[in-house]
């Protein structure tokens, strides 16, 4: 009793991500229908390794049949119809495993069964045999799939296929000339043939979600396993636009930080195993920002000695974060405020020499998210009587003002005396008539 309860511990705790492992039940020889008569060996196949003392438990129609110690096989000898039904096994500490069936055909001279596996998946290799009892004589055989001939008139009574595919199934039938009463007859026998999914297309998802800047993102790529799929090693593989972000392996899951994934915008997962191998549908991740690339700001426009400088560093953020975000301000490449809460930088009597290229950030350790803002150049005007008011823009407008004021009234002058000038040669002239 403790020891299974261990063997059951050590297996949940070692166990791989990814589809639910359970035991598989396989026949040797693996054809279903059997004649009644004929022997057959049920396996209770695992894939994961075992204990040397595991219990393997069988189930027929549901009724448990035998348990035996370290044995995982299940002997019919000379089988009968009441041997028909579903089997399944179980190893104590695993799910049951799915249930087969076991056709025997009550046997009648000369007939004949098509043989098939009891399960086919894609990508495997298929075997139907045309099938006579044990101890008659049977010439040529022929094959049809959905009443088309498939295969014509030959010795070999067995049709094969290699790495199958679902398009394969269909209704399949065999005609056998078996020797009986001194004569070759001619016997059908038929089956239904449905190829299943090794594994099921994945499904890629996203977790948490929605997906906010700084969370630890979980990519899952999620299938399930076709009936005997079990056996199978699946491995999982990532891309994002295409390009790989995780080689294959067993673990079906990718982990990473959204600051990792900036460029992530359309995320696919791929899973192999056997021959098959299939991709998800592309996912498309948004990432939403916690709070928005800060923006410094002065709160007067222009600024001389002894004014108050007050830079204020705004960001827009999700409502509840404002708590988690801290400030810090830089002039050039110097911290002139460490972090705090307060998203403001003061200087009360500002001087010249406090002019230069401010920019602040907003962190958010709770994320370990850290943003910038751009630089922003705060000028500090000197103390002028004349200028103490004016801004340099309307400096500059009076300076040319002047110059042309200056140029108006030199040509004024010039102009005047010129005229002046003038009319005293036409006095002069007029007293000299």
């Amino acid at each position: 009793m403790y020891l299974e309860l261990f063997m059951l511990f050590l297996v949940s705790v070692t166990q791989i991500q990814g589809p639910e492992i359970r035991p598989v039940v396989t026949f040797i020889p693996n054809w279903s229908p059997i004649f009644s008569g004929e022997n057959i060996r049920l396996i209770c196949a695992y894939r994961r390794p075992t204990s040397a003392v595991a219990t393997y438990t069988w189930y027929k129609d549901g009724k448990e049949i035998q348990q035996k110690l370290s044995e995982n096989t299940l002997l019919i000898k000379f089988a009968e119809t009441t041997d028909d039904g579903k089997y399944q096994c179980t190893l104590g500490y695993t799910g049951l495993s799915d249930p087969v069936r076991l056709h025997v055909s009550n046997w009648q001279p000369g007939q004949v069964i098509l043989q098939a596996p009891p399960y086919i998946h894609e990508g495997d290799d298929l075997k139907l045999r045309c099938h006579h009892y044990f101890g008659y004589l049977a010439n040529l055989t022929k094959f049809y799939m959905d009443d088309t001939v498939i295969r014509d008139w030959g010795p070999e009574a067995v049709l094969s296929y290699e790495n199958v595919s679902l398009e394969i199934s269909g209704r399949y039938k065999c005609i056998k000339e078996v020797l009986y009463n001194s004569r070759y007859n001619q016997h059908i026998g038929e089956a239904s043939i449905s190829v299943k999914e090794l594994f099921t297309v994945p499904e890629i998802s996203v977790s948490p979600f929605p997906v906010l800047e700084g969370d630890a993102l979980t990519l899952h790529c999620k299938t399930s396993y076709g009936l005997s799929g079990q056996l199978t090693d699946l491995r999982y593989a990532f891309y994002n636009d295409g390009e790989t972000i995780k080689q294959f392996s067993e673990l079906d899951r990718y982990y990473g930080q959204t600051d990792q994934l900036e460029d992530f915008k359309n995320i696919s997962c791929e899973v192999t195993g056997g021959r098959v191998r299939k991709r998800s549908k592309v996912l498309s991740i948004e990432i939403n920002k916690v709070f928005t690339e800060p923006i410094i700001k002065p709160e007067l426009p222009l600024m001389i000695e002894g004014d108050e400088m007050t830079l204020t560093c705004n960001t827009r953020f999700i409502p509840g974060t404002q708590q988690d975000l801290q400030f810090a301000f830089f002039k050039d490449v110097r911290n002139v405020q460490n972090l705090s809460l307060s998203k403001q930088y003061i200087v009360s009597h500002a001087e010249v020499k406090d002019s230069g290229n401010y920019f602040c950030e907003v962190e958010m350790s709770t994320r370990n998210l850290t943003k910038r803002s751009k630089k922003l150049y705060v000028p500090i005007r000197g103390q002028n009587s004349e200028q103490k008011n004016l801004a340099p823009e309307l400096i500059m407008i009076r300076h040319v003002l002047s110059g042309y004021i200056l140029i108006f009234t030199i040509l004024f002058i010039f102009y005047h005396i010129k005229f002046i000038k003038s009319l005293e040669v036409v006095n002069e002239y007029s007293t000299a008539l």
